[in-house]
């Protein structure tokens, strides 16, 4: 509370003395005359939407003398100032529309205020006589903050998820078991449409099929007014919403290999005050392959080792519903609310052969079945409103969203005897308790001149779970599962965090700033039933932000940043027991585990050299407090038993180059090269849970990925594409994963343009994913490894309603 006094302080300091010095220029008998505005927004007549860097100017109706003029903004609209009293007509240009003559308009003292509303542009008609006026979106676009991933232009993802999307992007990697990171971190948010998800990152990631993605925001530096969490930065995605007026609508259908089929569909309706849409999808997706696991441990001279391969089979059914109306309650008022309910069912089944010997001598051999499955129900509510001020320099938003999730994960382990077939060993457990979380924002932006902007504003944070586990082990007396009592838990999670925030943006000429100031109190309780202790953290912490920019001549653009952010452990790593993956290991919680922090810089350049595109960013980062999860013997389970728990271990640094080239071979092969080449180092220690020894480590790699992306315009609807990837090993603090090479592949037509789409995709197509780590300790040494099956195919067939169509308008860019 004390940060959100201190800016509200400042922000009332600062309004009162922009209105004094506001007063001081209009009050007064002999001062100046009052001057006046004007404002309007400019539109394509087509497709009511806005057209940016329109030019509109004010012209003396007397003489026609130009008296004053803009160029409109993204979204069409501008705001012309400083107009002197007199009668005047307005001129709107825009290349390859027909001129808008707008007449009879009138400033005086008591008429300081001109609203043009709508002002409706049509396209010339020699120019649509000649040619389609199209600007094609590029696959990936950067912006001085983000990168934007264009979901359309992937067609090697189109069968999938987010997650297939986000292999063949900057900055992102994507393993066999399709864990994904963001520039070697699995430290990042994941937001939908700017708002938080009560999914985990990874489950969202999961939960969206790329049919209903209209792109993807990577944002490795946000600004201030972003929430901080997450130590790699943010993962944005928007979802599809038809801008056009009418009734529009789009359906997808897809079947491929591995029992892997689904379909989507949205339908909306937008008049001039109203949008709605209502989106449906069911998708099963999945794969199989093989794994094979070593474990071997070390008590005195004992030692014990078990090995096992076989198959293993994943699989995720998603469901999701969502609805939502926007409405323009006034020229002033805006308001939106929509929800969504999402239904998942995630089950993994390995089935493997064991064999466990002792000092090299065979003790048994066994046959495994181990599953694991999560079902999960949630639904999430949102509503924004917003209200812009005379004059369009102002503006207020108030957002609010809240869901509940309700899991429920099972585990079975069981191992049957190589030789009848007998069942040796079981265990069951279950983990139920639903998950809530909310989050309240106020915002209020300034637009104090041209060059300078400031908002603050208020986030508040509230998260709360709690969890029932239970273990049965199977008694081989009475041929059943009996529950152990003893080691049930119940256990509660809360966590409140309330956070003010201040953002100045200025620009000087070709020169952009930003500065940014967050504080956050941190209010956090985990509670265990029959535990007399509760863990309970009340923090403060403060995030500064920093942003600069600066135009080049000829498309070139420098850009350069700092943020600091915090990872928060998730409640399941603080929850204070250990719970059993398969019967030789075994993973625990952490109540005292404190969160990582991160510093990050970067410095990025983009330049445009012809039709060639050019994008580089040396960054760093360094973290504190860093969270592993480190593996030990656990001899209280037996030899080979290992245990996982996270610890804070240390610090990481890494030091990196990221870069991309694109450009046109030929008129119909253009390519994409990226690559992110970074100096990665761990160092720290950790204590052994059962000796209490201290082992140190250092451990340093030189990380980096490869990804090219073709395209190949066969015909005037058929377009090809070819993406392929490279991901190098890389330490950990005891062990390493080894690099692994993916390629993909798609063929898209049009049957019927822009109503018909055929697309056909192909991953993993030599066989080449996998995903290889090993683990090292004084008493230990583990080794898994997972080989996806492929090539995987998929075929969808894409529907588009009526004007369901792409963006388009003319482009105003000259090339070098």
């Amino acid at each position: 509370m004390k940060y959100l006094s201190v800016l509200v302080s400042f922000f009332l300091l600062f309004s009162s003395v922009y209105s004094q010095e506001g007063k001081g220029r209009n009050s007064g008998e002999k001062g100046p005359k009052p001057s006046g505005s004007i404002i309007g927004k400019v539109l394509d007549s087509q497709n009511n939407e806005g057209l940016e860097y329109a030019n509109i100017t004010v012209r003396k109706s007397t003489d026609s003398s130009l008296v004053t003029g803009v160029i409109s903004s993204r979204n069409g609209e501008f705001l012309i100032e400083k107009v002197p009293p007199g009668k005047y007509y307005v001129l709107v240009n825009f290349i390859g529309y027909n001129e808008k003559f707008i007449p009879n308009i009138s400033i005086s003292p008591t008429h300081i205020f001109v609203d043009l509303g709508k002002i409706e542009l049509d396209i010339k008609s020699e120019i649509l006589k000649t040619f389609e006026v199209t600007a094609e979106k590029e696959g990936i676009e950067f912006k001085i903050d983000k990168k934007v991933v264009n979901v359309e232009k992937f067609y090697t993802a189109t069968s999938g998820t987010a997650v297939d999307i986000l292999e063949n992007v900057p900055s992102v990697s994507v393993d066999a078991e399709r864990n994904v990171t963001l520039r070697g971190s699995a430290g990042f948010t994941v937001l939908i449409d700017g708002r938080p998800t009560v999914m985990d990152a990874a489950d969202a990631l999961e939960q969206y099929p790329s049919t209903s993605i209209e792109s993807i925001e990577i944002i490795t530096n946000p600004s201030a007014k972003y929430d901080p969490e997450g130590t790699a930065g943010i993962i944005n995605i928007i979802t599809k919403k038809q801008k056009m007026q009418g009734i529009s609508g789009i359906a997808n259908l897809n079947i491929g290999m591995y029992d892997n089929y689904g379909a989507d569909a949205l339908v909306q309706v937008k008049t001039d005050k109203t949008n709605w849409y209502v989106g449906v999808d069911y998708n099963r997706r999945g794969g199989v392959g093989t794994q094979e696991t070593y474990n071997a441990t070390r008590q005195g001279e004992t030692v014990s080792i078990v090995g096992g391969a076989g198959d293993y089979d994943r699989h995720r059914t998603n469901a999701t519903a969502r609805a939502g109306i926007d409405l323009k309650l006034s020229n002033k008022n805006f308001w939106l609310i929509e929800g969504s309910l999402q239904s998942s069912n995630r089950l993994r089944t390995n089935n493997l052969d064991y064999q466990e010997t002792l000092n090299e001598n065979v003790v048994d051999n066994y046959n495994s079945l181990n599953e694991s499955s999560r079902e999960s129900f949630s639904w999430n509510v949102n509503t924004d409103y917003a209200h812009k001020f005379m004059g369009e320099d102002r503006k207020f938003t108030f957002q609010f969203s809240y869901g509940k999730i309700n899991g429920d994960e099972y585990t079975l382990n069981e191992l049957f005897d190589f030789d009848d077939n007998a069942l040796t060993y079981g265990q069951k457990t279950t983990e139920v308790g639903p998950n809530h979380k909310g989050q309240t924002r106020l915002n209020y932006e300034h637009k104090i001149n041209d060059s300078l902007k400031y908002e603050v504003g208020f986030q508040g944070t509230y998260d709360a779970s709690s969890d029932e586990f239970t273990t049965s082990t199977y008694d081989t007396t009475s041929n059943a599962y009996l529950q152990i009592d003893s080691i049930n838990r119940s256990s509660s999670f809360y966590r409140f965090i309330s956070a003010p925030y201040a953002v100045f943006t200025g620009s000087k000429k070709k020169f952009g700033y930003q500065f940014g100031l967050r504080g956050e109190f941190t209010n956090r309780n985990v509670s265990v039933v029959n535990n007399p202790k509760d863990y309970t953290i009340n923090r403060i912490d403060v995030f500064p932000t920093a942003h600069f920019s600066y135009e080049f001549p000829k498309k070139a653009q420098l850009m350069a940043s700092y943020t600091r952010r915090i990872e928060r452990p998730r409640p399941w790593y603080l929850e204070p027991y250990i719970t059993a993956r398969d019967q030789w290991n075994y993973r625990g919680g952490n109540p005292g585990l404190k969160p990582e922090y991160i510093d990050a810089a970067e410095i990025g350049f983009q330049k445009r050299f012809g039709k060639m595109f050019v994008s580089s960013e040396v960054y760093y980062r360094y973290t504190h407090d860093k969270v592993e999860r480190v593996r030990q013997a656990y001899p209280e389970k037996g030899p080979g038993v290992t245990l996982q728990v996270p610890e804070n271990v240390g610090q990481d640094q890494s030091l990196g180059l990221e870069l991309m080239v694109k450009t046109p071979i030929t008129t119909w092969w253009d390519i994409s090269f990226m690559t992110n080449v970074y100096d990665y180092r761990v160092t720290g220690s950790y204590t052994d849970v059962f000796d209490g020894r201290v082992y140190d480590f250092d451990n340093a790699s030189t990380n980096y990925t490869l990804r090219l992306n073709q395209n190949f315009s066969l015909f005037t609807h058929t377009k090809l594409q070819f993406n392929s990837s490279y991901n190098s090993p890389t330490v950990t603090a005891q062990g390493k994963s080894y690099g692994f090479f993916n390629f993909t592949s798609a063929i898209r037509t049009e049957i019927l343009p822009n109503k018909l789409i055929f697309n056909l995709s192909a991953r993993n197509l030599f066989g080449t994913m996998f995903h290889k780590s090993e683990s090292f300790g004084p008493n230990f040494e583990s080794r898994s490894l997972f080989e996806m099956a492929g090539p995987v195919v998929q075929f969808t067939a894409i529907f588009k309603l009526n004007n369901y169509r792409e963006k388009k308008k003319v482009s105003t860019e000259m090339e070098d």
